[in-house]
């Protein structure tokens, strides 16, 4: 059985591969600015990958090398 982490790190995989103009990439490496409201903050897909970039002592550039 698949695990999700592995999915998704597959699915990044093939997403940092594409060309830099491309919208999914774009979507992926965009970094947001300014605050959001108050409250819970929220589980995003950015927030979860920097996590796990985190744990195994990467960053965004190390990864598209990888990629």
């Amino acid at each position: 059985m698949v695990t999700p982490r592995k999915r998704r790190w597959k699915w990044i995989g093939h997403t940092l591969r594409k060309s830099s103009n491309c919208i999914t990439r774009q979507a992926l490496t965009w970094n947001p600015e300014g605050k959001r409201t108050r409250g819970r903050p929220k589980n995003t897909l950015r927030r979860i990958i920097e996590a796990d970039m985190k744990t195994m002592n990467y960053n965004w550039k190390q990864l598209e090398r990888i990629a």
